[in-house]
């Protein structure tokens, strides 16, 4: 990573490194080498050095990357997508190729972790993080735990990924209350000012906005709603943005999963699968393949204990993730987790 990431890479290659060295040095394990490629170009000793650069040539950059090694035979799996636009251009990278790819943010899942859609096939990727309408479904919780009757929504503008979350939250919504009990206006249609003026009037009592991806979805009452301005939205996007200054009724529902955390889970998957193609083959084998790797199912996703009844569930997920509210309010203290309705 490079820019404002840059830290943030350094952080997930260090969780990646710790558990691949823990792994290497088990009795009887095929050592596994990591070959690091970055979008820094050589990368920079001092995570600091770049902060402020411009980053939107990273996705394109990612997924050369990642074409990359799938033109390597000797890679027998990646790790990538520490962001989700990261994790959505290394995704396609592989697609139609035998090239297995465990990222570190959620990927774009159709609203199907909370529609419970069924997915009877396994795809070449996996997400330590859980899908990505599992937001929406945090966001519903708390919708319901708060007891708002009737909430505006709206989405980061010209971000198509947070646009489709709102959606999926309307959809949470609309399944866990019918035709009762809190329901949403169509994002399509809801400008601030609008909702604010329907909030004054007492048509409105909640107000959820999805920001930025790495910063979450802001859930407000009406006051707080009421006390928020257009350039407060633009705030949001700016990296020194500061969340102790939100109305004391909102809040940032966020994903719990730090970059090391996100690390460590992916390179422990990766073992456990190169573990399982040796002790398959048997410990005279001098090599672990990627067909190998799909031998042993490396895109199941076990991840967080899932019971092997769960592990096709989610179907390129974490069976569940979780949330935590930022900055943290006395009403909701701790993290919570969401599972995959797929998996329930």
């Amino acid at each position: 990573m490079r820019g404002d990431a840059g830290a943030d890479g350094l952080r997930a290659q260090g969780g990646i490194t710790d558990e691949i060295r823990f792994y290497n040095a088990l009795p009887n394990a095929r050592p596994i080498n990591i070959v690091v490629r970055d979008t820094t170009l050589g990368g920079y000793a001092n995570p600091h050095q770049d902060e402020g650069t411009d980053a939107s040539g990273l996705p394109p950059h990612a997924a050369s990357i990642v074409r990359d090694f799938v033109k390597d035979s000797a890679i027998v799996a990646a790790i990538g997508g520490l962001t989700p636009g990261l994790a959505a251009s290394d995704a396609s990278a592989v697609r139609g190729t035998n090239l297995p790819l465990i990222v570190l943010a959620p990927l774009s899942d159709d609203c199907a972790a909370v529609r419970g859609r069924s997915i009877s096939h396994f795809s070449s990727v996996v997400s330590v993080a859980g899908a990505a309408s599992l937001e929406a479904l945090a966001v519903a919780r708390l919708v319901k735990m708060r007891g708002y009757h009737a909430i505006g929504v709206m989405s980061e503008k010209n971000v198509k990924p947070r646009a489709d979350e709102a959606v999926c939250l309307i959809d949470a919504l609309s399944r866990d209350y019918g035709g009762g009990g809190a329901r949403a206006l169509s994002p399509r249609i809801a400008d601030l000012p609008t909702l604010q003026r329907r909030a004054a009037k007492g048509e409105l009592d909640g107000f959820v906005y999805f920001g930025p991806a790495e910063r979450g979805a802001l859930v407000c009452g009406a006051a707080g709603m009421r006390r928020l301005r257009d350039d407060s939205l633009a705030a949001f996007e700016h990296r020194g943005y500061d969340s102790s200054t939100l109305p004391t009724d909102c809040a940032w529902v966020h994903r719990f999963l730090d970059d090391r955390e996100a690390g460590r889970l992916a390179a422990m998957r990766l073992a456990s699968a190169v573990s399982s193609a040796v002790g398959s083959r048997g410990t005279g084998i001098s090599l672990v393949t990627r067909r190998d790797m799909w031998r042993r199912r490396i895109i199941v996703p076990t991840f967080y204990g899932s019971t092997p009844q769960m592990r096709r569930c989610a179907a390129g997920s974490a069976d569940r993730a979780s949330f935590a509210l930022v900055p943290a309010r006395s009403w909701l203290k701790g993290p919570f987790v969401v599972y995959d309705r797929r998996c329930t």
